[in-house]
Parts: C-alpha cells; structure tokens; sequence
C-alpha cells in the first residue's frame, strides 16, 4: 500500500473520523490528499482529470502551499 493510500486507511480508524464532531466544529474541516475521499469534514485534492481544469489546479496549488507551511512549522516544533 502506498504511503498516502496508507495515511487514509488508517485516518479511517481514528477517533477523529469515527466521532468528527468531537474534533470538528460548524464549518471546521481537514486538507487531505487524493488518496482521501470528500467528507464534510475533509477536503482532499484533486485527481486527474478534474485537477487539469484550471480553477482545480489553483485550488490544490493553495492546499500544497498551506500543507508545506505546516509541514515546515511542525518539523520546527519537533527538530
């Protein structure tokens, strides 16, 4: 299984994906990658072909941008 499929295999058995109103609020939700499917509280990228069409690449650009901020910060939190 590869790395992503894997990370979305096991966010389904979290507590956070079984019981998403004790970790999500009103409109609060997750970015995912494409290996995750759309719930109301995570937002995955795109696939091909819907992340060729233009307003879908912008979209998933503005996703990778914010997850590489985080990955940044959090890798500063625990170096």
């Amino acid at each position: 299984m590869m790395g992503s499929a894997h990370d979305a295999w096991a966010f389904e058995h979290t507590a956070a994906a079984k019981y998403p109103d004790r970790f999500f609020q009103e409109q609060e939700f997750g970015w995912a990658n494409s290996a995750y499917g759309v719930s109301p509280w995570t937002i995955p990228v795109h696939k091909k072909p819907a992340a060729l069409l233009p307003k879908n690449a912008a979209f998933d650009y503005a996703v990778a941008n914010i997850r590489v901020h985080s990955e940044h910060h959090m890798g500063t939190l625990k170096g």
